[in-house]
């Protein structure tokens, strides 16, 4: 692991003296020796799991406080209050300046695994679409058009809406709420989906909902 070589973080000067006093305080399970020294493995604070020798398999092994694990084992809906507080605590221990030559470098890459693995998890979308990637599955827009004219139908109607819509607050905000909803939609049946680890099902939804994301981008870009 990347991390083995760096056994020990000052952890008083990382997170303040303040916060510090307070771990000692609520009495967590770290030696006296450990508090008096203000210095922790990685692996003791966040667990042999994420630092440990164990290799992680996959983006939701990196949040086990938030996440347990993928559909069809786990639930679909993640937390996002949640995921960002865990996401920021662990950065906290992957500043730049904890460590210094090969060290510093494996906590920049480290640091950019977490973000990537954050931002995923963070997008129904992209976490549907990852979701598919660990079950060797992909979710093909050109399937949509060959098997679901009707909804590329819909899609075209809604183009020509905003062409016509012009700058008009009233109408872009009448859009946006029902392409919100459409999005909503989509997303409450693509969590049915793989939860059920029907994946035929969660592959057309995916792509589904990657086209009303465009749309999305496009009501912004007005």
């Amino acid at each position: 692991m990347l991390f083995n070589s760096i056994s020990r973080l000052n952890l008083g000067s990382i997170l303040g003296k303040r916060v510090w006093e307070n771990l000692h305080i609520n009495k967590l399970p770290y030696s006296n020796s450990l508090i008096r020294n203000r210095t922790i493995s990685l692996s003791t604070v966040f667990g042999n799991r994420f630092y440990g020798t164990k290799v992680r398999r996959n983006f939701y092994d990196m949040f086990p406080d938030v996440v347990s694990k993928p559909p069809p084992q786990g639930p679909f809906d993640i937390d996002a209050k949640a995921l960002r507080r865990s996401y920021l605590k662990q950065a906290k221990f992957m500043h730049p300046d904890v460590a210094q030559g090969e060290d510093r470098k494996a906590i920049e890459l480290k640091a950019a695994e977490l973000s990537k693995a954050y931002r995923t998890l963070l997008s129904p979308l992209s976490r549907a679409e990852y979701i598919l990637s660990l079950n060797n599955e992909s979710a093909d827009s050109e399937e949509i058009k060959n098997n679901d004219p009707e909804f590329l139908m819909q899609i075209l109607e809604v183009h020509e809406q905003l062409q016509e819509v012009g700058s008009s607050p009233d109408a872009l905000n009448r859009l946006k709420q029902e392409n919100d909803e459409r999005k909503q939609n989509e997303i409450a049946n693509l969590k049915q989906a793989m939860e059920k680890a029907d994946w035929e099902q969660a592959r057309y939804f995916v792509a589904r909902l990657r086209y009303w994301e465009s749309i999305s981008r496009n009501i912004q870009e007005l």
